[in-house]
């Protein structure tokens, strides 16, 4: 191997694999450009390739959006070598040169009308790895016969796919645990309950859309200029610090739903109350937090359903959606009928119609149904 060359593969190790812990799309493409200037090559691409959908998943490209369209829309079922590139295992590699002669190859379809135009004569496809029902390969190019790929060039490529696998592979699983974490955060997103994630100090790991409002408020719990959390006064925070000491003990008396308290607040409304529950899935190393899950009840809150759930579920009109709504936060029916501007004939007319659909007799059943179905989630 080229001196030159030898050493560049060598300075792109740290890059490489600080993609593949941290990386994003551009972090690839970068990447992906420098193997380019590397190995002197054209058009490059990492991909990944699912059996059950026959679709190729784009990591990183030299080639143009419009290119990468226009391949998968007419030429990508029309290329006389996407069977055998598909099925391909990690380890084996596809070289144009070698795998097709030339007269078969400047003869077809994909070369004629894209190749050709993209400067692609020769090409290489790597595969990498396999990650769950996908196969993920690189790809490089060279113009013309000149140019073409030698032995020499496909040795020098293979020194650095050990590298390139080893890094696409933790970026893959890194970026499931994004996508997971942001799919957890969404969903308590929706839940209208103060929900906090906090560690043995108290500091908050997480809070929830409903839990960021309420210490907002700074009535009953508030958060200290480094995000911990404390009573609004004191005697509860005294009883607070004993609570998290108690749930955090492993010799503790917290039985298996966790402690509850009080917390009484400023403004003169009904307490807060609180569980506080440890997780018991924990991790270890250097970096492990040991963290509980703090539910926050307001008596005074609201859950305001969302009236288009209501409708779609109970097959409610709007009018009756928006009276299902309001008793379920706690409105009377007069309040209710003043709220929507509808006499109180109209309102035990709307009632009666809600309770055959919803099946239910009372007031109270209806709130009940409500506040545990979807309706009481929000962002539906």
């Amino acid at each position: 191997m080229p001196a030159n060359i030898e050493k560049r593969l060598f300075e792109l190790l740290d890059p490489l694999y600080e993609t593949g812990t941290t990386g994003s799309s551009k972090g690839w493409q970068a990447v992906l450009k420098e193997m380019s200037d590397i190995f002197s090559s054209g058009p490059a691409a990492f991909a990944g390739y699912s059996l059950s959908t026959d679709t190729f998943d784009v990591v990183a490209s030299t080639y143009s959006a419009e290119a990468l369209f226009e391949y998968n829309l007419r030429f990508r079922l029309a290329s006389p070598f996407h069977t055998q590139i598909t099925k391909m295992r990690p380890g084996e590699f596809f070289w144009r040169k070698r795998d097709k002669s030339d007269v078969e190859f400047l003869k077809s379809e994909i070369y004629r009308d894209f190749l050709k135009r993209e400067g692609v004569y020769d090409l290489v496809y790597f595969v990498l790895l396999d990650h769950k029902g996908c196969t993920y390969g690189v790809t490089f190019s060279r113009p013309n016969a000149r140019r073409a790929f030698t032995d020499e060039d496909i040795k020098n490529i293979k020194v650095l796919l050990p590298h390139l696998g080893r890094a696409l592979r933790v970026y893959l699983c890194a970026q499931e645990m994004r996508d997971e974490n942001a799919r957890l955060v969404e969903t308590l997103s929706k839940i209208q309950r103060s929900i906090l994630f906090i560690d043995r100090s108290a500091r908050v790991v997480y809070s929830n859309d409903s839990a960021v409002k309420a210490l907002a408020r700074r009535d009953g719990l508030e958060l200290d200029r480094n995000g911990v959390l404390f009573a609004s006064l004191s005697k509860d925070e005294r009883h607070l610090k004993g609570l998290l000491e108690n749930v955090f003990d492993p010799a503790g008396e917290t039985n298996g739903h966790g402690e509850v308290m009080p917390i009484s607040r400023p403004s003169g409304l009904r307490p807060l109350q609180i569980l506080l529950s440890p997780f018991h899935t924990i991790t270890s190393g250097p970096n492990a937090i040991t963290a509980a899950l703090l539910v926050v009840y307001d008596p005074e809150q609201n859950i305001e359903p969302v009236n288009t759930v209501l409708s779609r579920m109970y097959d409610l009109t709007p009018a009756e959606a928006r009276l299902a709504a309001l008793i379920a936060e706690g409105r009377s029916l007069r309040e209710a009928g003043q709220t929507l501007a509808i006499t109180q004939d109209t309102v035990r007319t709307h009632l009666k119609r809600i309770f055959a659909k919803t099946r239910t007799n009372r007031q109270s059943d209806l709130t009940t149904l409500i506040l545990n179905s979807p309706a009481a989630l929000k962002n539906i």
